[in-house]
């Protein structure tokens, strides 16, 4: 049976050095290796993500791009898809602007306020 001193324990000068020893070279060349697998998959899965978004898009609205074409679809001021079969987007492309416009006007004063006073 061993004693106590020959054990280190949490205090002792042994354990804070093994606690304090950098990580070997296979180490951090493996975690190296994992975490640049793992953020190339993420970049895939994010670009193949924004694919897929488009394609649903594109055969969703591919209707209403060859009836009335994109400029007429950007300009056209009546969406009625259940009986005329009309598609027009302007109303919500002017509706987002303004919205837009809006919150950023409201949001600059507090902004610079704390930009200036923090």
């Amino acid at each position: 049976m061993t004693s106590d001193s020959d054990t280190p324990n949490n205090g002792s000068k042994e354990v804070r050095e093994l606690l304090r020893r950098p990580p070997s070279a296979i180490y951090r060349w493996l975690g190296d290796r994992i975490f640049a697998v793992v953020v190339v998959l993420l970049g895939m899965s994010i670009i193949a993500l924004a694919a897929a978004m488009a394609y649903v898009l594109y055969d969703e609205g591919s209707l209403s791009l060859r009836q009335f074409g994109f400029w007429d679809f950007l300009r056209g001021t009546t969406w009625d898809p259940a009986v005329q079969l009309v598609f027009g987007a302007l109303p919500f492309l002017f509706g987002t602007v303004v919205t837009s416009v809006a919150a950023l006007l409201i949001s600059i004063f507090p902004a610079i306020a704390v930009g200036i006073f923090t």
